[in-house]
């Protein structure tokens, strides 16, 4: 960042402007740091934004409430087993939560 600021290339970007004629050179300093961390990581905080899309994706879905866990052949016999216990726990709260 420092070298792109020093090369003249940015001495007519509006914010940069805006950025110099801060009083400070402690709060210019800062801010330039911020803004190259940002630059840096840019492509870091864009893949956990999207991570974070797809995961609130994921979330949002429900498996259908009799679904055939043991005809998944891509799970492992123990996933299929806690899977079909799972959802036999979550039918039988549900029968007696609608009892009370």
């Amino acid at each position: 960042m420092e070298e792109f600021l020093s090369s003249g290339l940015a001495d007519d970007l509006p914010a940069v402007l805006k950025i110099r004629a801060l009083g400070s050179e402690r709060l210019r300093r800062e801010i330039f740091q911020q803004v190259d961390i940002e630059l840096k990581y840019e492509g870091y905080f864009r893949r956990q934004e999207d991570d974070v899309r797809k995961f609130e994706t994921y979330e949002a879905m429900s498996i259908p409430e009799r679904f055939d866990f043991a005809a998944l052949r891509s799970l492992s016999s123990e996933g299929r087993e806690k899977m079909n216990r799972s959802e036999a726990r979550v039918d039988r709260a549900e029968r007696r939560g609608s009892a009370e």
